[in-house]
């Protein structure tokens, strides 16, 4: 626990699962209530986050990967850092850091070796 109020600290194999979340880190800090968190910060080799996201009215699962992740359920967006991947529905991002906003379906991506993306149009059309 930390001095202040609704701050939690884990270390080693955490890992937080939800009805449409799961997290998975070395270490860990939870923001807000431990049975329902405003903020998770992950980060381990690697942290790791799956999301069960419903965009467009479909569903697909968003799974990342990073060296530190930061999962604000209030804003529902994440942010990857070190080492950051993104994949959904068969189509993967790679780069230093993503940050995406899950409502909007917004990606942002940066990093000094660049971003990667990986499209497979197989997956991408529609049922």
């Amino acid at each position: 626990m930390d001095e202040q109020s609704d701050i939690i600290h884990f270390a080693g194999g955490f890992e937080l699962q939800a009805q449409d979340w799961y997290l998975s880190s070395e270490q860990a800090t939870l923001y807000g209530k431990l049975d329902d968190p405003e903020t998770v910060m992950v980060s381990g080799t690697p942290a790791r986050i799956l999301i069960n996201t419903r965009i467009k009215g479909r569903t697909s699962v968003l799974n990342g990967e990073a060296s530190s992740i930061v999962y604000q359920r209030d804003s529902n967006s994440i942010r990857l850092e070190g080492g950051a991947s993104l994949s959904r529905d068969g189509q993967t991002m790679n780069g230093g850091e993503i940050t995406y906003d899950i409502v909007n379906d917004l990606l942002s991506a940066g990093g000094a070796g660049g971003v990667h993306i990986r499209v497979n149009p197989e997956k991408m059309k529609e049922p």
